[in-house]
This record gives C-alpha cells, sequence and structure tokens, in this order.
C-alpha cells in the first residue's frame, strides 16, 4: 500500500512542512482523504519523491474537527 504525506504551508515565509504520513490504496483515495481535511491552509500530498497534487486552503473541515492528527 503506497505511503503519503501531507505538507502545509506555516509561517511568515509560507516554508511546507510535514504535517501528516498515512497509507492509502492509491492516489485517488488519498487525494480524497486530504479534501475531507483540508483547512484554510494551502497543502501538497506527495507519495515519497513524487508530487501528488496541492490543494488550495478551503475551509471545508468541522471548525471543531481537528483534521491532522500531528504537525
Amino acid at each position: 500500500m503506497p505511503s503519503y504525506t501531507v505538507y502545509a504551508a506555516y509561517g511568515e515565509d509560507r516554508r511546507m512542512v510535514r504535517i501528516y504520513s498515512f497509507q492509502k490504496a492509491d492516489d485517488l483515495t488519498a487525494e480524497t482523504f486530504v479534501l475531507a481535511r483540508l483547512t484554510d491552509e494551502p497543502v501538497e500530498l506527495w507519495s515519497r519523491s513524487r508530487k501528488v497534487a496541492r490543494f488550495e486552503g478551503k475551509r471545508r473541515a468541522s471548525p471543531t474537527e481537528i483534521p491532522w492528527v500531528c504537525r
């Protein structure tokens, strides 16, 4: 099963930092997983050294939900 990592832009310089790693069956399933957890920060989805997608920040997760388990 492929491994994926989500990177988010944080700080004044908008550097990308890893915030969450997970495994899903394929890219489409991984993208769906990320879309359900988007907040206002832009994020990038990577599978090892391959960039899968970039998502511009949009509030989709519930305001009371913690979308990413680790930061």
